[in-house]
């Protein structure tokens, strides 16, 4: 199977040479543990490649990103001049999820895009109308279609991530979705579901002073099932050798 790169050192040996291409990985983790800057790193990879990117926040504004990008020495800004790179930020607030797709649809149709990060998958299913906000029925008797509004319960919010994750599978891209996850959560997500739709899922925390690292699952690739330390250095995220090496 055909690997795409992570741009992190280290990881790309776990994984045997990268995410699968053309897969749906979910990065979750708590706040501060990284997720960000794995999802940057993802894209300045591509962009080192010509592959072109695209990264989409709900949350920080396009400057946020580009700043923080700065910090590793990573100019997005030139990236962006280079036809390489989109950075966009999208008010979730209010919007339905099925029309916030259709336009990012696209924008990666049109771009051209090979890698997409959506950051976060939290924030977008927390602000926006879902897929199930509007519930149709027919009324008979006077022969008139009735709507009203649905409970935002477990069920409805499950089937919107469904949704969301097989509209996504059609771009034929390789996707990174970020997700917080509350600390000591048996969970891989906060919505306790998209884990089992994506292909791949590394989840990310902070513990006794240290960042750790687990591949839970990754489809068509052999990795191992520990915890490894990674950091954060100037050039971004890296896994020691050491590290990998005890694999």
């Amino acid at each position: 199977m055909a690997k795409v790169t992570t741009g992190i050192k280290g990881l790309d040996e776990l994984l045997q040479g990268g995410y699968p291409e053309r897969s749906t990985i979910l990065v979750s983790g708590t706040p501060g543990s990284g997720k960000t800057i794995f999802g940057l790193q993802f894209l300045v990879e591509g962009a080192r490649k010509g592959e072109k990117g695209i990264y989409i926040t709900f949350e920080e504004t396009v400057d946020e990103i580009k700043q923080q990008g700065l910090q590793f020495g990573w100019d997005l800004k030139a990236m962006q001049e280079k036809n390489l790179l989109r950075v966009l930020n999208i008010k979730a607030m209010n919007v339905r999820i099925d029309r916030v797709l259709e336009e990012i649809e696209k924008l990666v149709k049109g771009f051209g895009a090979q890698r997409v990060v959506f950051d976060s998958l939290t924030t977008l299913i927390t602000c926006a109308e879902l897929l199930e906000g509007i519930e149709i029925s027919r009324d008979f008797k006077n022969m008139e279609n009735i709507t009203m509004p649905v409970v935002f319960g477990d069920a409805v919010i499950r089937k919107s991530i469904l949704s969301l994750i097989e509209r996504m599978r059609v771009w034929d891209i390789t996707i990174l979705l970020t997700s917080e996850l509350p600390d000591n959560s048996p969970y891989l997500s906060r919505d306790t579901v998209s884990e089992f739709l994506v292909d791949g899922v590394v989840k990310l925390k902070k513990a006794m002073g240290k960042r750790l690292l687990m591949i839970e699952k990754m489809r068509s690739t052999k990795h191992p099932l520990v915890e490894f330390s990674f950091s954060i250095e100037q050039t971004g995220v890296m896994i020691s050798e050491g590290e990998v090496r005890k694999w």
